[in-house]
């Protein structure tokens, strides 16, 4: 059946459009509303659905009150389908009380697994700290940003799933070599300092760390360590390739951030589609999404990482929406910086 006919029932037969009858039932807008976020392109009719749903419902909320208030503030506010699904499932817990009533046992299961996976998440946090501290990158690299809570967050956003454990670690680890990478690209090295790095780190040997200078030696020693600890540990599951994977990943990166560099040192300002082609590169979305399937285990098959490197249309919109919503962010002026 054409999800179409089973819309038309809502519709008026002489406007076309949602009948007001739709509008009697919170709960059922609701539902509409979370399900049009999954539209496809081109679905028109989903369209209009998520553009009705969401007005009316801005307009009944500040009739509501109890959970229903509050769901509807909530998603008003994020859909449900766009959060992360720990954060996501907390907020259920407090919009959906009422709902719950007569499931007392099945609530009960819920938070225990609901804390059996923070309790997870707050070792592998704890355990990431200890590695950040242990390696005393604050000492090394005074200069760079103490982000690790962050990173682990961004890692926690790909999957949340106990077996995936190893991965957020060492995703979580990776993730944060880039931030020293690019904190010393922006905002310490200079031009000749950050082409002899590019360079060590496309030779990928320990004799290249005598052309760098003294204060990223360390990172540089630690960066090839714990690479080569990860090909040692991957090569008896036959998994090296992933790792291999992320080391040319991350090559790229770092020439992707030279490349920004000496456009800014030869006062250069790239065409837009120059930015764009090195933009998808620096946004760091194959990085981490490669470094990502490293701990997955089996599912991460060479199979799976073969129609990766394909690159399809669903990689190239998310590494597009990536980049573009972090240059939004970044360079969005606040009214208050308004002179």
């Amino acid at each position: 059946m054409s999800y179409a006919d089973v819309f038309k029932k809502f519709k008026d037969n002489n406007t076309g459009t949602f009948t007001n009858d739709v509008t009697k039932d919170v709960k059922g807008m609701l539902s509409l509303y979370e399900s049009a976020h999954l539209r496809l392109h081109g679905e028109d009719l989903l369209d209009e659905a998520l553009a009705f749903t969401e007005a009316q419902l801005k307009r009944i909320v500040s009739m509501l009150d109890g959970d229903l208030a509050r769901q509807v503030n909530q998603v008003l506010k994020r859909s449900f389908h766009t959060g992360m699904p720990m954060v996501e499932a907390r907020l259920y817990f407090n919009t959906h009380e009422e709902d719950f009533s007569n499931l007392e046992s099945v609530v009960k299961l819920a938070k225990v697994h609901f804390n059996y996976l923070q309790l997870q998440q707050k070792e592998e946090l704890r355990i990431v700290s200890q590695w950040w501290k242990d390696m005393d990158f604050r000492t090394h690299v005074p200069y760079v940003r103490d982000r690790v809570p962050e990173i682990y967050l961004w890692i926690l956003g790909l999957y949340f799933e106990p077996y995936y454990s190893r991965a957020r670690i060492i995703g979580t680890k990776i993730t944060l070599f880039l931030v020293v990478l690019d904190d010393t690209y922006d905002a310490y090295a200079t031009i000749d300092e950050i082409r002899s790095i590019t360079d060590a780190i496309n030779r990928w040997e320990i004799s290249a760390i005598d052309q760098l200078p003294g204060y990223i030696q360390p990172f540089y020693k630690i960066l090839l360590n714990e690479y080569d600890d990860l090909e040692k540990e991957y090569s008896k599951e036959e998994r090296v390739f992933s790792v291999h994977a992320s080391k040319q990943a991350f090559q790229e990166i770092a020439r992707g951030y030279l490349e920004e560099a000496e456009w800014l040192h030869n006062g250069y300002v790239a065409t837009f589609a120059e930015y764009m082609k090195n933009g998808l590169i620096t946004s760091a979305y194959n990085v981490i999404s490669k470094s990502a399937l490293v701990g997955m285990g089996a599912i991460a098959d060479e199979e799976a990482l073969a129609w990766y490197e394909t690159h399809p249309k669903i990689l190239k919109a998310s590494e597009l929406i990536s980049r573009l919503q972090d240059d939004v962010q970044t360079f969005q002026v606040q009214p208050n910086e308004l002179g």
